[in-house]
C-alpha cells in the first residue's frame, strides 16, 4: 500500500502508507518501482551500516599512520592543532595503560 513520489526522471524518492500532497500515486507493494526503490534503500543502509562499524578501526589505522609520520620525522606531533596532539596523547595514554592491564591479567603468576 505505498504511496510514492517520483523525481522528474521517473524513480521514486519518496513512499509513505499514506497519500499527501506530492505522494499520491499508489504502487502494490510487489511492483518492480517499489521493489527497485526498496533495494536501494537496503543498499544504502547497508552501506550506511558498514561505515559505521569499521569507523573505530579506520581510526587506528590513523592513529597509526601519524604516529609512524611522527616516527620517521615527515611531521611533528607540535604541527597538529592543539585538540589533535590533546586527542592522540590522550588515546596513546589509554592504550598504554590497557596493554599494561592486559599484559597483568595474562601474566598467570601475576598476584591481582
Amino acid at each position: 500500500m505505498p504511496f510514492v513520489e517520483r523525481h522528474a526522471n521517473g524513480s521514486i524518492i519518496r513512499m509513505l502508507d499514506t497519500a499527501v500532497e506530492g505522494c499520491d500515486e499508489f504502487l502494490a507493494p510487489d511492483h518492480p518501482d517499489v521493489q527497485a526503490h526498496e533495494a536501494v534503500v537496503q543498499e544504502v543502509k547497508n552501506n550506511l551500516q558498514y561505515l559505521n562499524d569499521s569507523d573505530m578501526g579506520v581510526l587506528r589505522v590513523s592513529e597509526d599512520l601519524i604516529e609512524l609520520l611522527i616516527e620517521r620525522n615527515i611531521i611533528r606531533l607540535t604541527d597538529l592543532p592543539d585538540a589533535a596532539q590533546e586527542k592522540l596523547l590522550k588515546r596513546k595514554s589509554a592504550r598504554a595503560r590497557v596493554n599494561h592491564l592486559d599484559s597483568i591479567l595474562l601474566d598467570e603468576d601475576a598476584i591481582l
